[in-house]
């Protein structure tokens, strides 16, 4: 067994190095420029032939022969001049026999070749009856970019070229390339058209589409001040909608430049393809699908998200797929900064900022570090969502002016170059004079998400309006706590006043601050604003009529019963661990190790609701492995410098098996933390059914029936903004207690016996 291992170990290393010895692509030699010519009139064997002119550069010398990527197609023959060069086309390898004596010698080569273009799901070059149109980047090859099914080249990310781009047609048939159209020539039945770009891309946004086209054109003013050419072509049966599905472009281009700076390429330029699978941002030559050409707007999203990556993407690329947040990333993030402008009271900003910030929190299982996606997941979630996430939290993190402003800078500084993730912060850093070290370690660096809370805030002796502020850190997926964190935290009084404190900063796991505050804040709301993509599903919800509210990624359901006039609810459930209990409850088993909620109202009036925490599988199935849902407990605490209580509540079963969810409800909430946990000797007391509190509404006597009180029971009486109105007050022997000095409103009475039991009581005076 022994010698079977390191016979392969030895095999696999042999052939490693010779995969090292042997001369790399993009390492050795650069394509300056690719003249591309090709005949596309074979519709019926959906072939293509011709050639491509390849100006090559040595990157190290001597150099024998030089390695270019070609799949699929035949090679004729190569030439230099009039003479012919020894070739070998193996697999997607094209090796040719072209001697470098020099870094400062640069050759010029025509390879000859045809056939029928490699096409996959997404990526390759694809035929239909009408139309001929590439995709240049493949979701499944690696490399993925996907020049090579069509022009032999160095298929790479950091390679970048100029190209020219003659394309012979059917006379009744365009060739659509990136760049600009500089001659069209008539050969009687066919004809030649001939682009230019002039700027530097990888080969994977090189591009052609051949059909039946007519052109939209229109101009745009750039920042930069010349006149920006826009250009989109389509058929006859679509062309009369471009207007309508394109609408809002010019306001597109001007929101980008006004965020990230002028566009910097020869035109805009967007072609409508029969392609089903989405679209691809070739350099100013835009693959856009015909079903989202419908006339009206609703697939705008798509048009900003292409047009984002003529700024990131083709002027800055990623160094690696490794890195393909900073393209797919900003590019998405792009969409929302469009909806930001067009809808000035950002309502829909907000909410789908709000929506990705969710998706992204409940799909992503945290394998995988922004900056370290395998290729296998290059184009996932993780590189779109979380990266344009990640890309909105940096805004935040920031602020606007120095964010906004850095980029623009960056990207001058930067155009047509290539970048990784620790490299891009370490430019955004210099330029902002804002270290942003830490903010890659904790947001890109690592998988999972950071977690902000507040563990408790106690007033500071024998200063007014100081306050030790405990805040705590916790991870979901991550490995590592980040430091130099910025934190908005509003606080929230008794009285219904509110106190915004902005990018509090704290590093590490915890950290005491002390924060001046003109109020004893009794609940405290982080993130108010959702500035940040952290692992907190947070609500903020207006209740002014009876009915239903779901939270669904709350875990957190309301029904509204009675309600006289507007309350404000704020509900964070938290995918983390609550803080360890100070204590151990005698008669809690287990406490949930997956998620706990902050809950409590920013604005209270009288109402009555059933208050509903859900569980499932997800949060609570190992939880609840060995035991039922009968078992469970819903426990509180206002803080986590106190205990844990366990609370009266009516546990509903929805689903049992692997399917395992429910509901857990109380009709009265105190502000402060909730979780479950399993329970264990309890002795079910029918507090709803056997304990009475008269009358209800009370007037000026509370008194209680079926329970005798006894000298060691602790009862409180709360508001509803979990402020203690009366403390620790004993009953009188008819177990009554005056209550005619409060105002009419909704409490919470609360009977904590000496066995550490707690009841509470939904109270309306």
């Amino acid at each position: 067994m022994n010698k079977i291992i390191i016979l392969i170990q030895v095999i696999v290393l042999l052939f490693t190095q010779s995969l090292l010895a042997q001369p790399t692509k993009a390492d050795t030699i650069h394509v300056s420029h690719y003249d591309i010519n090709l005949e596309i009139r074979d519709f019926t064997k959906k072939e293509i032939k011709g050639y491509t002119a390849v100006t090559v550069e040595a990157k190290i010398a001597p150099l024998s022969s030089i390695y270019l990527h070609f799949w699929g197609l035949t090679v004729d023959s190569v030439r230099k001049g009039n003479s012919p060069i020894n070739f070998l086309h193996q697999g997607q390898q094209l090796k040719i026999d072209l001697p470098f004596t020099s870094t400062e010698q640069s050759e010029t080569i025509r390879i000859y070749y045809q056939g029928q273009p490699v096409q996959e799901q997404f990526g390759g070059f694809y035929f239909t009856d009408n139309f001929a149109y590439n995709m240049g980047v493949s979701l499944y090859s690696v490399p993925h970019s996907f020049g090579r099914v069509w022009f032999p080249c160095i298929d790479e990310f950091t390679d970048k070229s100029t190209y020219t781009f003659n394309i012979t047609t059917d006379a009744d048939k365009k060739a659509i390339c990136g760049g600009i159209l500089i001659d069209s020539l008539d050969l009687g039945d066919t004809k030649r058209w001939t682009w230019e770009l002039s700027d530097p891309i990888p080969t994977y946004l090189a591009s052609v589409a051949v059909g039946k086209y007519l052109v939209y054109k229109d101009t745009v003013n750039s920042i930069s001040g010349k006149m920006l050419p826009i250009e989109i072509y389509a058929d006859s049966a679509r062309i009369g909608r471009v207007p309508g599905s394109f609408a809002n472009l010019k306001t597109f281009i001007h929101t980008f430049e006004k965020r990230w700076g002028a566009c910097r390429w020869q035109r805009v330029g967007y072609v409508v393809v029969p392609f089903s699978s989405g679209a691809m941002e070739h350099a100013t030559n835009i693959a856009y699908p015909q079903f989202a050409v419908n006339g009206n707007t609703s697939n705008q999203d798509l048009i900003a998200h292409e047009l984002a990556h003529s700024w990131f993407g083709n002027l800055i690329t990623c160094a690696t797929s490794k890195n393909m947040w900073i393209n797919e990333g900003f590019a998405r993030y792009g969409e929302y900064l469009c909806d930001e402008i067009l809808d000035p009271s950002l309502q829909k900003y907000k909410a789908g900022l709000k929506s990705l910030h969710f998706k992204v929190l409940r799909s992503d299982n945290g394998l995988y570090a922004l900056d370290n996606v395998p290729t296998s997941a290059t184009y996932s979630s993780t590189s779109y969502d979380k990266g344009g996430l990640v890309a909105y939290t940096l805004r935040g993190y920031m602020g606007d002016d120095k964010y906004f402003s850095t980029i623009t800078q960056f990207l001058d500084e930067n155009q047509y170059k290539n970048v990784d993730s620790e490299e891009f912060f370490q430019k955004l850093s210099i330029i902002s004079s804002i270290d942003l070290h830490d903010f890659f370690l904790g947001w890109v660096h690592q998988p999972g998400f950071l977690n902000f809370n507040i563990d408790s805030i106690k007033p500071v002796a024998g200063e007014n309006n100081m306050y030790d502020v405990a805040f705590k850190q916790k991870l979901y997926l991550a490995h590592n706590f980040a430091d130099n964190n910025l934190i908005d935290v509003e606080f929230h009084s008794a009285a219904g006043e509110s106190y915004l404190i902005e990018r509090i900063l704290f590093s590490g796991e915890h950290q005491i601050l002390q924060l001046n505050i003109p109020f004893e804040p009794v609940f405290w709301s982080i993130d108010p604003n959702s500035k940040m993509g952290d692992a907190c599903f947070d609500y903020t919800q207006q209740l002014f009529k009876t009915g239903d509210i779901s939270f669904s990624d709350g875990n957190f359901r309301i029904s509204v019963d009675e309600i006289s006039d507007t309350s404000v609810i704020r509900i964070e459930h938290n995918p983390v661990a609550p803080t360890p209990a100070k204590n151990i409850h005698p008669n809690i088993a287990k406490i949930s190790e997956k998620h706990f909620w902050r809950v409590g109202f920013i604005q209270y009036n009288n109402m009555q609701a059933t208050y509903s925490f859900v569980y499932n599988q997800k949060y609570d199935g190992n939880m609840l492995q060995g035991h039922t849902s009968e078992e469970l407990v819903l426990l509180y605490r206002k803080d986590a410098s106190c205990d844990w209580q366990i609370i009266p509540a009516t546990i509903t079963v929805t689903g049992i098996g692997t399917n395992i969810s429910g509901r857990v409800s109380v009709n009265s909430i105190l502000s402060g933390e909730y979780t479950l946990g399993i329970g264990k000797d309890l002795k079910i007391n029918e507090w709803d059914r056997s304990i009475e509190i008269y009358p209800n509404p009370v007037a000026d006597e509370l008194r209680i029936k079926n329970y005798e009180l006894r000298i060691d029971d602790k009862v409180n009486i709360y508001d509803f903004s979990g402020k203690i109105i009366i403390f620790n007050s004993q009953f009188s022997i008819l177990n009554s207690i005056n209550v005619s000095h409060l105002p009419t409103g909704t409490y919470i009475l609360e009977v904590t016996s000496k066995e550490n039991k707690a009841y509470t009581k939904f109270v309306k005076l």
